[in-house]
């Protein structure tokens, strides 16, 4: 009938006919993508008069914008870190200007970070293979790459607030790195990451950073700040965050000579930050009882308990044949119509699972 192929990715060289993730390649008149994960997103303002949330899908993280990988190298000399994608959530406040600089700069300091680790995480890997008894999420090869995230947060959240002229806005984060059948979520806020696993249960990978968490609330009173009205100094709701550049300085910069005065007795550190941008990561192997994963804000966590946007979720996801961007827009339109959220909306589900298996 005339329909053809052409590959228009790295492969596209004669002699090559391998497809990766993240190619194109058009059957006829018709585009395609080579995709790791069926996703959906749902952006909504909701009551807010600007959106200053943000997402994120790189199916393969190592794979540079222009479909090359870095530094031209073989695909052969990268196998064991192709199979590795990032996705996100950022929940700005004070601003989009925090938000918007994470969707750029984190992934690409994850992938900087990953490459400088390249032969380490290949050494770990193979030795984890070798050891089938060890629990993969807590071996060589899962640790060396939460080291790698905190990294890469800590260095993005630098290089952010270090310009003099910086902007004083901030933003949650929560992300999933997939590294194999490895899963990575790790935080900042009071964005979420949540599984599904078979039957619809819902395991939080994440945990929020609010003043109301006695370990968070602990810290904060270490470095000399305070709880007023649920947020620190009485001015932030979150205790983790990129940017808020003003909560980075310390106590004793913020408040000068005042500061030893007005610091409270568990007060160690008056130069340590009250508001941190260090991850917590939680680390898991993936298995056929997984079905999918719900990245979100609070402007639906405000409105919903994690189980029941999960139960929702897995609802429609069966009533709609696994179309994940409907039922990330089906969720958001329950949020905001139906519970009143008054906070921008933005929420993010990736397929582990079809559909046809979660009836």
């Amino acid at each position: 009938n005339g329909s053809y192929m052409r590959l228009v990715g790295p492969y596209s060289q004669p002699g090559i006919g391998a497809l990766s993730i993240s190619d194109e390649f058009i059957v006829g008149r018709t585009g395609f993508s080579v995709n790791r994960f069926d996703y959906g997103i749902s952006e909504s303002i909701g009551a807010r008069p600007t959106m200053e949330d943000r997402t994120l899908v790189i199916q393969s993280l190592m794979l540079a914008p222009s479909h090359g990988y870095y530094k031209d190298e073989p695909k052969e000399d990268l196998e064991e870190l192709a199979m590795t994608s990032f996705a996100a959530v950022f929940d700005g406040h004070g601003g989009g200007e925090c938000s918007n600089y994470l969707v750029d700069a984190l992934p690409h300091n994850v992938r900087l970070a990953i490459l400088a680790e390249r032969a380490a995480l290949k050494t770990a890997v193979e030795q984890s293979r070798l050891n089938a008894r060890q629990d993969q999420s807590e071996d060589a090869a899962s640790e060396l790459m939460r080291k790698i995230l905190k990294g890469a947060y800590l260095q993005t959240d630098q290089d952010f607030i270090s310009p003099q002229d910086s902007p004083q806005s901030g933003s949650t984060a929560a992300t999933v790195l997939l590294f194999g059948r490895r899963l990575f979520a790790a935080n900042v806020g009071d964005s979420r990451v949540v599984l599904c696993r078979s039957g619809g249960q819902c395991v939080e990978l994440t945990s929020d950073h609010k003043p109301s968490r006695p370990d968070e609330a602990a810290r904060v009173r270490a470095a000399g700040g305070f709880i007023l009205h649920k947020r620190v100094m009485g001015e932030l709701a979150i205790t983790r965050a990129f940017g808020d550049k003003s909560f980075k300085m310390g106590i004793k910069a913020m408040l000068e000579e005042d500061a030893e005065e007005l610091a409270q007795e568990e007060a160690k550190d008056l130069t340590a930050p009250l508001v941190s941008a260090e991850p917590e990561i939680a680390s898991m192997v993936l298995s056929h009882n997984d079905e999918f994963l719900l990245l979100a804000c609070d402007g639906l966590f405000d409105v919903f308990r994690s189980q029941d946007a999960i139960a929702l979720a897995r609802q429609e996801l069966i009533a709609h044949r696994g179309e994940p961007a409907e039922v990330a827009r089906i969720l958001s339109d329950q949020a905001i119509r139906v519970r009143r959220s008054r906070d921008n909306v933005s929420i993010l589900i990736i397929i582990l699972r079809p559909f046809w298996e979660l009836g």
